[in-house]
């Protein structure tokens, strides 16, 4: 069979539904309700946890009650970034779709298929009464977006399953195998904002930029709001020793290359001010040209305000955290030649904050080889000592190792095959996946992560191949039905 088309009606009413609900990292409580209704509606066993974990598990289809039970695997939240100006309260409002031929996106903010595409086919299997496959373990996990926090939590003593089907993988036509680990690190600066004595601000943003996953785009060279602004910032710190900032925010999450970032500048003299915005477009231009391949729409937004009574984090703190910033490592530190330069460990600066007494600055870090990681541990410590800030380090998972045998493996690449004339690509990748922590808490599990085509994750641009959507779902079907007739 030569790409089929298939009918995808069940899981875009499923995905539709989900996409009402809101579902934020943290905020799953809602969709925990959903889901816990669903299967109270249709008599499936249930469990929910403190952390609304949510586990639903259907008995095998005729004949097949009695097979070892296969687990499925996703997760409910999703990242909440929109443009700016686009007015959206992700707490409480839905996301809105917009379908355009094969692609499905959001008006504005991310879409939400990462990993709501999962969730879909779940319900969708859940659902259908005429699904042929072993028993099913559904497990809907949360908070894997800050940190795979809510697989790490669940109980594994609700699951017998030893094969897992993880649907948060991306592009169709790929299964990975093996991933890597990572942590979060974040350094923090105590501040005491005070009256500036300067009487000159100005507003600069970073805007323009594509943005990203920070583990599968890592390697693209993108830029980087936060460090881009760093940049800015040093320059003008050169050149007008006498500046002091008012606040710094950039990025949302750790695990998103960040898109945007602003700070509130102070400067002396309306000619430091007039002078700087002259450096200020030079600057732009450079980088406008240096990014001209990787983010074409870069761009600095700059503003004068008349408001005087604006504090500031004072001229100290302004020098440490812009050199802190210049400094601080960012994007891919290791590649294996090996492999055809894979990245091995890759380091995130996903978001920047002014709070009230502190600045607190975000990584993401990457790695398959433990040694590498602790090495990007010990430079982010060495780099928070050196200008008075603090570092910690939390949310840590570990990789998923590459099995030389592996059944669910063997299955689906059989299976794709025989649907659509080409074979599984089967692949490593660089981002974390909650295989890894499955297989910890599971002594002898067999997984396989896969899904849909999806693009521009973890951003406003983000959209779903609606082909590729309906061909997954009928992938996993066929595959469970194979496990059910041959008995695995």
């Amino acid at each position: 069979m030569n790409d089929p088309m298939f009918d995808n009606s069940a899981i875009l009413r499923f995905f539709d539904e989900i996409s009402a609900i809101p579902r934020a990292s943290f905020k799953e409580n809602k969709i925990a309700d959903y889901l816990v209704e669903f299967a109270r509606q249709r008599g499936l066993w249930h469990y929910r946890d403190e952390l609304n974990n949510v586990v639903i598990k259907k008995p095998g289809s005729a004949g097949a009650e009695d097979l070892p039970p296969v687990m499925l695997q996703g997760h409910t939240d999703m990242v909440c970034e929109k443009n700016i100006g686009t007015l959206h309260d992700f707490d409480n409002e839905g996301i809105k779709l917009i379908r355009e031929g094969n692609f499905l996106r959001a008006d504005g903010t991310t879409l939400g298929a990462d990993d709501g595409v999962a969730v879909a086919y779940m319900l969708a299997l859940l659902d259908d009464p005429d699904a042929v496959h072993p028993p099913l373990e559904c497990v809907f996990t949360v908070q894997e977006e800050v940190g795979l926090t809510g697989a790490e939590k669940l109980d594994p003593s609700v699951l017998q399953a030893r094969t897992l089907i993880n649907l948060d993988g991306s592009p169709f036509g790929t299964a990975v195998v093996s991933c890597a680990g990572g942590l979060r690190a974040v350094l923090t600066k105590n501040i005491k904002p005070s009256a500036s004595p300067l009487a000159f601000p100005l507003r600069i943003g970073v805007r323009g930029l594509e943005g990203g996953h920070s583990g599968i785009d890592i390697h693209r060279g993108r830029g980087n709001s936060i460090k881009l602004l760093g940049r800015i910032l040093l320059k003008l710190l050169i050149n007008f020793p006498v500046m002091e900032i008012g606040n710094i925010e950039g990025g949302a999450k750790d695990n998103a290359i960040p898109r945007e970032s602003d700070a509130l500048v102070f400067f002396m003299s309306e000619r430091d001010l007039t002078e700087a915005l002259e450096l200020l477009s030079k600057l732009e231009q450079e980088i406008r040209e240096e990014l001209h391949e990787t983010d074409p729409h870069f761009r600095l937004e700059i503003s004068r305000t008349e408001n005087r009574n604006l504090t500031s984090i004072g001229r100290v703190a302004t020098d440490s955290l812009i050199r802190m910033l210049s400094l601080a490592p960012d994007g891919v530190l290791n590649r294996s030649s090996r492999a055809g330069g894979f990245v091995v460990s890759s380091i995130n600066l996903g978001v920047i904050r002014t709070d009230l007494d502190k600045i607190s600055v975000t990584f993401s870090l990457r790695s398959s080889e433990a040694s590498l990681q602790d090495r990007t541990k010990d430079l982010l410590t060495s780099l928070a000592d050196s200008f008075g800030f603090s570092a910690e380090f939390n949310n840590p998972y570990p990789g998923w190792k590459y099995a030389e045998n592996s059944p669910v493996r063997d299955a689906f690449v059989s299976a794709f095959r025989d649907l659509f004339g080409r074979e599984l690509e089967v692949l490593a990748i660089h981002a974390g996946l909650e295989c890894g922590l499955f297989s910890e808490k599971l002594p002898g599990l067999d997984a396989i992560s896969l899904g849909p085509t999806i693009h521009d994750f973890h951003t406003p641009h983000e959209k779903l191949d609606l082909v590729t959507f309906g061909q997954t779902y009928s992938l996993l079907v066929e595959v469970l039905r194979r496990m059910t007739k041959n008995r695995l």
